[in-house]
């Protein structure tokens, strides 16, 4: 089992342009989403009760700035929980289908995995993994997705033949519904993503 976690930024915004270059950064940005909820009340006891360093203060501050000036901002995150998306991988892909999910470069791997690590000096030797796309290799990805249908998606579905060959979640008796209901999603982010002409950031968590 595994989960993705979508985020679509402003490529200008301190707290990516920071990741990028800065590990502590980098980590905190997975949790971004978990920050959308309530602000943490003040009490009268020690305020650094809630942080472990300046950084994780300073990302915090910052965040909760952003999603008070923007307060649609919690549409800029996508979770998908499981690992249908191997499944839509295969489907879109033809290294996938034969076996070569490891060099993957199809729009479709990219779409998940991202073009490159956000921070590569991050997530090393855990169960996270991360990647990031330019607003430019975004609006790219957008065009692929924007022209799979139905019927696209549909051609290599043959769920006997895909558990044979050990795509995750995918059983005889899997519904392909399930898997056009995760595209759709997907597919939509990335045109909310280009439209803004945002960057996207993934986190897949293979410890769930």
């Amino acid at each position: 089992m595994s989960s993705v976690t979508f985020q679509s930024l402003p490529e200008d915004w301190d707290l990516l342009k920071r990741a990028r270059t800065e590990p502590e950064m980098a980590e905190n940005l997975q949790f971004l989403h978990k920050l959308a909820g309530p602000v943490l009340e003040k009490t009268d006891t020690d305020p650094n009760q809630w942080f472990h360093s300046e950084a994780e203060r300073y990302f915090y501050e910052t965040a909760r700035s952003l999603f008070a000036a923007q307060p649609d901002f919690e549409k800029r995150f996508l979770y998908i929980d499981g690992l249908r998306w191997d499944a839509i991988i295969y489907l879109l892909s033809e290294d996938r289908r034969r076996g070569g999910q490891k060099n993957d470069d199809s729009p479709i791997a990219r779409a998940i995995f991202g073009s490159e690590p956000l921070n590569p000096e991050t997530f090393r030797d855990t169960d996270i993994q991360s990647g990031y796309l330019s607003p430019t290799q975004v609006m790219q990805i957008n065009t692929f997705l924007a022209g799979v249908t139905v019927d696209h998606l549909f051609i290599n579905f043959d769920p006997n033949l895909m558990y044979q060959r050990q795509v995750a979640l995918i059983y005889p008796h899997t519904e392909f519904k399930f898997i056009w209901y995760e595209f759709v999603q997907i597919q939509g982010f990335y045109q909310a993503a280009t439209i803004r002409k945002d960057a996207i950031v993934t986190f897949i968590d293979y410890s769930r």
